[in-house]
């Protein structure tokens, strides 16, 4: 589908040695951006070892709040 998306001229003239260096097009980072824009978001997240006292296990899954938790009842 195409569409027409407003940038403006001192953004571009930025951008425009960047994608050449580096061989993208407009397009593709645009394409890009989007797709990671449209990904869920992760809830959770693997951590090897934390530093507050919270030793996740091997592939544990720990969220944020876990995280928090461990931080808070270390600095108390």
């Amino acid at each position: 589908m195409r569409t027409t998306v407003d940038i403006p001229d001192h953004l571009l003239e930025r951008v425009r040695p960047h994608l050449l260096k580096k061989g993208l097009t407009l397009r593709s980072v645009v394409v890009d951006a989007l797709e990671r824009l449209m990904r869920p978001s992760e809830t959770a997240f693997r951590m090897r070892d934390a530093s507050v006292g919270y030793r996740a296990e091997p592939g544990e899954e720990v969220s944020a709040s876990q995280v928090n938790a461990a931080i808070q009842e270390f600095n108390e």
